[in-house]
Order: structure tokens, then C-alpha cells, then sequence
């Protein structure tokens, strides 16, 4: 699903950690709801950090 009318010019990122292992940080796709990934077994999840690139 997309997302219409945006005027946000910063890149969102996501990594995600577990008991085995974290993902390198994955860019968002701008204008959607979801988004696939792939990544080595990370275990039970523990954390999600959410971020961009602007100050």
C-alpha cells in the first residue's frame, strides 16, 4: 500500500536484533505500509530501532 502527499525529505531506517545476531540497518521504502526482508536466523527477538537520517 502507498502513501500519498508526503513532503518528508528524510530516509527512514529500521535494525532489528535477537538472541542469535541483528540486521545491518534496513532502509524503509518511502510512501508504504509494508515491507519485506530476508536475514539470517536472529533468534528470539529482543529489539527494533527505528530511526532516520535527519536531525
Amino acid at each position: 500500500q502507498k502513501l500519498g502527499g508526503s513532503m518528508f525529505t528524510a530516509n527512514p531506517w529500521i535494525c532489528i536484533s535477537g538472541e542469535l545476531g541483528e540486521t545491518q540497518i534496513l532502509q524503509i521504502p518511502r510512501n508504504v505500509l509494508e515491507m519485506t526482508f530476508e536475514c539470517q536466523n536472529l533468534g528470539k527477538l529482543t529489539t527494533v530501532q527505528i530511526g532516520h537520517d535527519k536531525l
